[in-house]
């Protein structure tokens, strides 16, 4: 009859310890399907599924940092409309002669100019925000932006009838600007309520891949010193089988 000792075998203890010492060196508890398939399976979906908040996140993002660019550039029209609105009001004064409107007309060109270059340079990425009609973001802004920029070059208060004239043009042009600015706003607004709903889906995401993927270390040291402390025993007790063995061999 063989020993209790030859019939031990050590190579599941040292699976066990080679397994332990993986999941502990990589963190995770699920490092091929032979840990456990299922969860596997389950583990790649819900990545899966939070790369692609991570990605919508990120274009959300992105795209509130382009509205927040177009409606500064907005604001620089805006506060260039109104001050011409007061210079024309200024200017529809009939006590002013020619050479005093005319005069105001040149603060007014500087200001046109400033509106031009607001809507032709403002730009998020390299990208024009205005009048680009290839992008999504330009065309989702309620603001026809070419309009709005010819309708401003057009006032023109050297006349006491054009000055008049201008009062009107300057207010529809702030009415066009304050549409504008009010649809980027409610676009702002919604997106970052999307990417409020985005980060919770994400955090209870990664919560439940955490609970399935990730090592609790705490569990798995324990479980490997317990498995040394087998693997020194069984190695003890095949040693002194040996040993008895070879006691035997000798008396016989």
């Amino acid at each position: 009859m063989k020993p209790i000792s030859a019939n031990i075998s050590i190579n599941p203890t040292l699976n066990k310890i080679a397994s332990s010492q993986e999941k502990i060196s990589s963190g995770e508890k699920i490092n091929s399907a032979k840990d456990d398939a299922a969860g596997l399976q389950i583990s790649n979906k819900l990545l899966t599924q939070l790369n692609s908040l991570e990605n919508q996140a990120r274009n959300a993002n992105d795209a509130v940092s382009y509205y927040q660019v177009a409606d500064a550039g907005l604001s620089g029209v805006q506060d260039a409309a109104q001050r011409i609105n007061e210079l024309s009001i200024q200017a529809a004064n009939g006590t002013l002669g020619s050479s005093e409107r005319q005069a105001i007309q040149q603060e007014i060109q500087g200001l046109q100019e400033q509106v031009g270059t607001i809507a032709t340079d403002t730009q998020f990425a390299g990208q024009a925000v205005f009048g680009n009609s290839s992008n999504t973001l330009s065309n989702s802004i309620a603001l026809d932006s070419e309009t709005l920029v010819k309708a401003v070059s057009e006032i023109d208060v050297t006349s006491a009838a054009g000055a008049q004239q201008a009062i009107a043009q300057s207010e529809a042009v702030l009415e066009q600007v304050g549409a504008g600015r009010t649809s980027i706003g409610a676009l702002q607004n919604q997106l970052l309520s999307d990417i409020e709903v985005q980060q919770s889906s994400r955090q209870a995401n990664s919560q439940s891949y955490s609970r399935i993927k990730d090592t609790d270390i705490a569990a798995e040291v324990s479980e490997q010193v317990k498995n040394k402390m087998q693997l020194e025993t069984m190695l003890a007790l095949k040693a002194q089988g040996n040993l008895e063995a070879g006691l035997l061999q000798k008396l016989l």
